[in-house]
């Protein structure tokens, strides 16, 4: 927007100059133009009828006296006389001597002489053929002695006339180049001092209007325009920190909602997605983009969600499945803003807290189980020893030694479980440490080594020299080489065999850990690393194992930063492949 000071006030002062010059004009020009020379022509009327009886009298005369007579006449007067008689012919003609009145043609066609002879008088303004000057006429008619009709003719010259004309012309011209050089200098300095000052702060103001908000106009010299330059000025900076809190505010309201991780949206009244973060757009990246979309095209369910808060003035709530190819579940809010102008709706992820409570139930429940199984057996074999058993030392020592296997499974379960729940916790107080993996393997090959022997199975270590140090923590590590080479040991024939690998693999320590043993079946190979999860459980009860070694190997290899990766066939054998982060030197 562009704001100018206007003509009108620019020209405020040459109003009464314009506006002189405007009436005086044409007043001068119409006073000393048609109705001066008409005026003329009609005093010339007045006087013809004043020397008619002269004229008249004159007739009865020969024609050069007549002739004599009106030359004399004229000349009395100062005016041109002519004789005409009716049919037109000059008689007489006061401007010429008689032989060149002699010459004249023939004045029956002039103007004033046909308006004679038509209504009795005449008058015109025009140029003569006769003298070749300007002449105003008027002509009447009257009888003579003779009772003949004749047109008497007056004619005053316009010189005087044009000469008035061109006087009031300069005269009015004078009067405005004085009005012009009397006002130049008022004008100048009123431009100076008030309508460049006005046009600056104007300009400053068209500068505001458009968004330049920094615009600031320097104090006018005239004290009547500084308080409106101190206004503008002092608009300009409430309306540039009004604007720049909005942008703060707007800035802080668009980083808050890109840097949540819960999908937030602003609809309008319509239900049509006007602001949304980057959460919601990924919520919903598979039906395009989120910005302008009605919710219920983003998904049904969310768009009866929105109309019902809007239908109901207040916050509503609800458990939906979005996000697509796979949909997740979602706790959903949707709160009307004020003012009717759209509505809030927010989003939280309930999936991962469904599966964890999903999970937390079932571990209380395999847990449960698994004590329910030790436990019992414990209490039949004490209430066996109870009701008599303890009189027969056989009987008695059997039972016993039942009564320890079940308090080491107990004890081996709880100790697992402990393990585990510290792992799962990130609750590693504890600071890492250099960790040399291959004197943590040899000690754990020796540890096994006459569990192996004893159910003929061959246990080997190789390891590559030199590999590098591992920062982590040594009682993890050796409960994940543990109970890797304890299951190889335990799932295996007799005749069998476990090897463990130690190599450094781009710039990686590869732990691989393989046997020849009784392998593990394609549709279990998901659900290993489950907790209390057995492939088969009566052998695995049998073989002492609590259903958590390979949970606490997964959850061993996840706080050192590592993969794992499990091969096998079943009969034929089963492949464990560890690689571990090795630390900067």
């Amino acid at each position: 927007m562009k704001l100018r000071t206007a003509p009108r006030l620019r020209a405020a002062l040459l109003w009464p100059l314009v506006a002189a010059v405007g009436i005086v004009a044409p007043l001068t020009w119409f006073v000393a133009n048609a109705p001066l020379e008409t005026g003329i022509a009609t005093l010339l009327l007045d006087t013809v009828e004043l020397l008619l009886p002269q004229a008249a009298r004159a007739t009865e005369l020969e024609p050069r006296e007549t002739h004599q007579v009106l030359r004399e006449l004229g000349s009395a007067h100062a005016i041109r006389i002519t004789l005409i008689a009716d049919d037109g012919k000059v008689l007489a003609e006061s401007s010429l001597p008689w032989e060149q009145m002699l010459a004249m043609d023939d004045h029956g066609t002039r103007p004033e002489v046909l308006a004679a002879l038509s209504a009795g008088s005449g008058t015109s303004v025009r140029r003569s053929d006769t003298l070749e000057r300007y002449f105003a006429y008027a002509a009447q008619t009257f009888r003579g002695a003779d009772d003949r009709l004749y047109i008497l003719r007056l004619a005053r010259p316009l010189e005087q006339a044009h000469l008035l004309r061109r006087n009031l012309a300069a005269v009015l011209l004078l009067a405005v180049a004085s009005g012009l050089a009397i006002l130049a200098p008022i004008f100048w300095w009123l431009h100076r001092g008030f309508f460049q000052p006005l046009r600056e702060i104007l300009q400053g103001a068209g500068r505001l209007a458009g968004g330049d908000f920094s615009v600031r106009v320097e104090s006018p010299p005239s004290g009547e325009l500084e308080p409106l330059a101190a206004s503008l000025n002092h608009l300009a900076e409430e309306v540039e920190a009004r604007i720049e809190m909005l942008a703060s505010e707007r800035n802080e309201l668009r980083e808050i909602l890109g840097n949540m991780s819960e999908p937030v949206m602003v609809t309008d009244p319509s239900g049509r997605v006007r602001r949304a973060n980057a959460a919601a757009e990924n919520l919903f990246e598979d039906a395009g983009h989120v910005f302008g979309r009605q919710a219920s095209e983003l998904d049904p369910a969310l768009g009866t969600l929105v109309a019902r808060a809007f239908d109901s003035g207040r916050a509503e709530s609800a458990e939906l499945q979005l996000g697509c190819p796979e949909p997740r579940a979602h706790a959903v809010l949707a709160s009307p803003l004020p003012d009717g102008h759209g509505a809030v709706v927010a989003a939280r992820d309930l999936t991962d807290t469904l599966r964890l409570a999903e999970i937390h139930r079932d571990l209380v429940a395999n847990v449960s189980h698994e004590l329910k199984t030790p436990l019992t057996a414990i209490r039949g074999y004490a209430e066996t020893l109870e009701d008599g058993a303890l009189a027969k030392p056989r009987v008695a020592a059997k039972f016993v030694t039942r009564i320890l296997e079940q308090c080491v499974r107990l004890e081996s379960l709880l100790g697992d479980l402990l393990i585990l729940a510290r792992l799962e916790s990130h609750g590693m107080t504890e600071q890492p440490v250099p960790v040399d993996l291959s004197h943590a393997a040899q000690q754990a090959v020796d540890a096994l080594a006459e569990s192996a022997r004893q159910r003929g199975v061959a246990l080997e270590l190789d390891l590559v020299e030199g590999l590098p140090r591992l920062s982590g923590y040594p009682e993890e590590l050796r409960t994940l080489l543990l109970n890797l080479i304890e299951n190889g040991i335990k799932y295996n024939r007799e005749g069998g065999s476990v090897t463990v690998e130690l190599t450094n693999h781009e710039g990686r320590v590869e732990l691989v850990v393989q046997d020849n043993g009784i392998g593990i079946p394609q549709d279990a190979l998901d659900r290993i690393f489950e907790r209390f999860y057995r492939v088969d459980k009566g052998r695995s009860r049998e073989q002492g194992g609590t259903g958590l070694g390979l949970a606490l190997v997964k959850h061993a290899v996840r706080i050192h930063g590592g993969s794992i990766a499990v091969e096998s066939t079943l009969g034929a054998g089963t492949t464990f492949r560890i690689r571990l982060p090795v630390p900067p030197p």
